[in-house]
């Protein structure tokens, strides 16, 4: 395994001035006088970024924010794809709305980490502080939730499902630098690795990805992270690139 990607922090100052993260601005052509931000986090990094209130936003890897040069209007409006977490500057007068497409959550002030990647079946919140209000788009939908509970949107239905968290911290893991899972099948827990460092994994048809696993694993060595499932399962990882095939530690791979 050759692969160890690093472990960065952007600010959204060095996101313009480095180019590592993806960032310009457009306009909206209904509103002229509106410049508008388009800010992406690039595979291996965790990009942080100030709005223009104040608030704060984390994006983990691939995902993208949107957001105007300074909020005009009565709301806060802001538009995400991926996972980020937000800490928002409480403003009673200017609700703080954030918006996917299939879904809107609205604040006051208060924290929250949301899951909304395209290429996934359902969008998942759980807040930290606060209170928020998670409308279906599809269905019309509302749902205040309180501190400690999450929410998850199926996409196809539109339907909520409100649930405890039983950790609010393991939501928040990938800010520390960590994906932490219970009981969660093997299947999905190798879809967060390589959302985690951009690579391509698949199982051996011999490997069954509905074992469950419990765990921790770094996002700050993706060998490090090979190695916990490894020993976890008794398999092997054979990388080539970006490409990664879990197969039985017993079969002797022949080099080609």
């Amino acid at each position: 395994k050759n692969i160890s990607p690093a472990w960065k922090w952007f600010s959204i100052a060095a996101s313009f001035a480095l180019l590592v993260v993806s960032a310009f601005h457009f306009i909206d052509l209904s509103r002229p006088e509106l410049v508008w931000y388009e800010v992406a986090a690039v595979p291996d990094a965790k990009t942080k970024i100030v709005l223009p209130d104040s608030s704060t936003v984390w994006l983990n890897a691939n995902a993208r924010l949107v957001y105007p040069r300074s909020f005009e209007d009565v709301n806060r409006k802001v538009s995400i794809s991926g996972e980020a977490f937000f800490q928002v500057r409480k403003d009673k007068n200017h609700p703080f709305i954030v918006d996917i497409g299939k879904l809107q959550v609205e604040v006051l002030g208060t924290s929250f980490n949301l899951s909304a990647r395209e290429d996934n079946f359902a969008a998942e919140l759980t807040l930290e502080t606060g209170s928020v209000l998670f409308t279906s788009l599809k269905t019309g939908k509302e749902v205040v939730l309180q501190p400690s509970q999450t929410a998850v949107l199926d996409y196809s239905t539109g339907v909520i499902t409100v649930s405890t968290a039983e950790n609010v911290s393991t939501a928040t893991a990938w800010k520390r630098g960590d994906l932490v899972f219970r009981n969660l099948p093997l299947g999905d827990v190798l879809k967060k690795v390589e959302e985690a460092f951009a690579v391509q994994i698949k199982l051996d048809t011999v490997i069954s990805g509905n074992d469950l696993f419990t765990g921790t694993l770094p996002t700050s060595s993706l060998n490090e992270a090979l190695e916990i499932i490894e020993k976890s399962y008794n398999v092997k990882a054979v990388v080539e690139g970006r490409k990664i095939v879990f197969i039985k530690a017993d079969v002797t791979v022949l080099a080609r």
